[in-house]
């Protein structure tokens, strides 16, 4: 909050149209900052014995109510129409080592947690907000962060067909749907899910433990997809690929 009411009173002075960009860090571990003795309503809060889980949820009962600031900001100051708004997360939230804790309040079986429940808890809010629009929705398209940058150029009408990118249009029916992990041989489509060396299907979470040839055949391609793109985005990034 105190970076917000510091920073955002600078966009009024901003030459139009800009673009800017908040990094919160409340919401990280150790979660012990004034947030987490946050008393304001809203979301119920975690009383588990695992103190790291009931902070993180306090930081999050704080990220909300902090984000809300900001478009009341927005809106008094006359940005908020015409502005586009995106707001995502960048990474899970609590570590591995913690979701069996966690498993209860999301429903689940500690006993019977799995990798893939591991692979799930990667799935981060990423929202975009246009005043004004109304045919908007959920989609359930599976995407990653690499896919932001092209699909808010597509919303924005930017011609890309000059320009390098590394991920997909969300919005794009040619949209491939596979989302790379780091970690070698991990990923998620809509259909597989490989993680820590087993393979899942995505809409049950059982696992395949006997594939069949078509089922080998698909998940080989898929890997072989994901190699390319890590081995892509390695070339940029370390070595200097675009300069």
């Amino acid at each position: 909050k105190y970076m917000f009411a510091d920073s955002i009173k600078y966009l009024e002075h901003m030459q139009q149209p800009f673009y800017t960009k908040f990094i919160t860090v409340s919401n990280h571990y150790p979660y012990t900052s004034l947030a987490g003795n946050s008393d304001e309503e809203g979301f119920p809060l975690a009383k588990t014995d695992d103190e790291t889980i009931n902070g993180y949820f306090a930081t999050a009962n704080y990220l909300d109510s902090a984000v809300k600031a900001l478009f009341d900001y927005l809106k008094e100051s006359g940005l908020y129409d015409n502005s586009i708004i995106v707001l995502y997360g960048d990474h899970y939230g609590i570590s591995n080592s913690r979701n069996t804790d966690l498993a209860p309040l999301l429903g689940k079986d500690s006993e019977t947690w799995t990798g893939y429940d591991n692979a799930m808890l990667q799935r981060v809010p990423y929202m975009i907000h246009i005043p004004g629009y109304t045919g908007g929705g959920i989609s359930n398209t599976f995407g990653g962060e690499v896919d932001a940058l092209p699909t808010l150029l597509h919303i924005l009408g930017v011609d890309t067909s000059s320009y390098i990118q590394m991920g997909q249009d969300l919005l794009s029916p040619d949209n491939k749907q596979i989302v790379a992990f780091r970690t070698s041989g991990q990923y998620v489509t809509p259909q597989y899910t490989s993680y820590s060396g087993r393979l899942y299907n995505t809409q049950t979470g059982e696992e395949i433990t006997n594939p069949d040839e078509t089922t080998k055949k698909d998940n080989e391609a898929i890997r072989k997809a994901v190699a390319t793109q890590l081995s892509m985005s390695d070339a940029v990034q370390t070595g200097d690929l675009l300069r």
